[in-house]
């Protein structure tokens, strides 16, 4: 419950925040994680074989994601997948730092209405792909009040059931 709640809300504050914010900062938005992700998808594999070296082996399993990662070393999906997370957000901090000089594009008054509205539409797109990633990434993080509220949660088994493209992906990127 208290992760549905939170899932919820972080989806609702990203679709205002991106109608209150617009397309023009979106693009600039989208651009950013963009780079962020291309960065942390390369940082992922050596951070997370340093990281793997470090901190003692993870020895849960899911059964959330079903077959999805029983083919996997899930050791190394699960530091893969915290050091993807860590550099996508150091990235996404240091390029919005370098891009905040082109703010000023968000203030012209363009293109009104829809520019609010597809910013906040983009904005919840990326909020979903983010939650979903650390939800795939968490269901194999062993306390188990977690893996309670994994299991309670109905939006978050939702969000990690029925998104199969991304969680192929997902796969893909930390497997």
């Amino acid at each position: 419950m208290i992760l549905s709640t939170i899932i919820l809300l972080l989806l609702l504050i990203s679709a205002i925040r991106g109608y209150r914010i617009g397309l023009l900062s979106m693009v600039i938005s989208v651009l950013t994680y963009f780079i962020s992700y291309f960065g942390a998808k390369y940082l992922a594999p050596v951070t997370g074989k340093w990281l793997m070296n470090i901190f003692p082996e993870i020895n849960h399993s899911t059964v959330i994601s079903g077959e999805s990662l029983a083919s996997l070393n899930l050791n190394q999906f699960f530091y893969r997948g915290i050091a993807f997370i860590i550099s996508f957000m150091v990235l996404t901090v240091v390029i919005r730092i370098l891009l905040r000089r082109l703010k000023w594009l968000a203030r012209l008054p363009i293109l009104g209405t829809v520019d609010r509205w597809i910013g906040a539409a983009i904005d919840l797109i990326i909020c979903y792909v983010i939650i979903f990633i650390v939800l795939m990434v968490f269901q194999l993080y062993p306390a188990e009040w977690w893996q309670v509220q994994l299991a309670n949660s109905e939006i978050a088994q939702l969000i990690i059931k029925e998104t199969p493209f991304l969680t192929q992906t997902v796969i893909n990127l930390l497997g």
